[in-house]
């Protein structure tokens, strides 16, 4: 899956304890649109593969049962937004929950689905994946870094247009507007973010406490050291993409990088 096709090939996680729907979802979206779905029966499972994989969407019914809950969605719902972000999870339910999902956390989304039947696979390829499209524009990538002149100009001309070609936005906190205290501002924008780029071109303290704020809540993390500089020691066994003085190298590697995370395969 090419990195440059994200948004005509999606990669969807489905967790349904109702298996005639999720044979919906694979005949649908998989077999016939061509997106990548995986499907999951139980939470824990899904939970899995959402450490597994950079998800452009999880689907998730939000009457599943999770650790005795029979909203039990809403729960799974919150642990995978952590890992994959706030705008990557939508919650769906033949029942009107959306005063449960309020109360449970306002700034997940929600979607009814209709009954088993035929108006079933209209739905999804309509309001759903309309929605699915909607959360996707409102997805961003943190990117930790220094702020120096050369990193920044790395960050606009470079960093921010490649991963817009491929379908990504990307955010460091010199854009994000705030009147709150930098540091909660900090702790939201991370935890709200899909996935985190660390920029290591030079030794940098904050760079590293946003880093440890990314892996502490389990999300994908992609570190870009420069060829010249070695990682530290206890950060060389994480995901690193070393990069040279070559553009064009560099934003093949980085895009091929995002496209295998998506595919489970890093």
């Amino acid at each position: 899956m090419g990195a440059t096709r994200r948004h005509e090939q999606l990669s969807i996680l489905v967790v349904d304890d109702q298996e005639e729907l999720l044979d919906v979802f694979r005949e649908e979206l998989g077999e016939r649109l061509g997106h990548r779905i995986r499907c999951a029966y139980m939470p824990a499972e899904a939970m899995r593969y959402a450490n597994e994989v950079l998800w452009d969407i999880v689907v998730i019914d939000a009457k599943i049962m999770y650790k005795g809950a029979p909203l039990g969605g809403l729960i799974l719902a919150d642990e995978i937004t952590t890992v994959l972000g706030m705008n990557t999870v939508l919650l769906v339910s033949q029942y009107d929950v959306r005063e449960e999902v309020r109360h449970s956390n306002p700034s997940l989304a929600f979607l009814p689905k209709p009954r088993i039947g035929t108006p079933l696979r209209d739905w999804m390829i309509g309001p759903l994946l309309t929605r699915v499209r909607e959360l996707l524009r409102e997805q961003y990538g943190f990117v930790a870094m220094p702020f120096r002149d050369s990193s920044i100009r790395f960050y606009r001309e470079m960093l921010v247009p490649w991963l817009a070609e491929a379908g990504f936005v990307v955010r460091n906190m010199d854009d994000i507007a705030t009147v709150k205290p930098i540091n909660h501002e900090l702790l939201n924008r991370i935890r709200d973010s899909h996935f985190v780029i660390v920029y290591g071109a030079e030794e940098n303290a904050n760079v590293y406490l946003e880093a440890g704020i990314g892996y502490a809540h389990g999300k994908f993390v992609v570190l870009l050291w420069p060829t010249e500089r070695e990682p530290p020691f206890n950060i060389r066994s994480n995901r690193i993409l070393r990069i040279g003085n070559e553009d064009s190298h560099t934003k093949a590697a980085l895009l091929e990088f995002l496209s295998r995370l998506r595919a489970g395969e890093l």
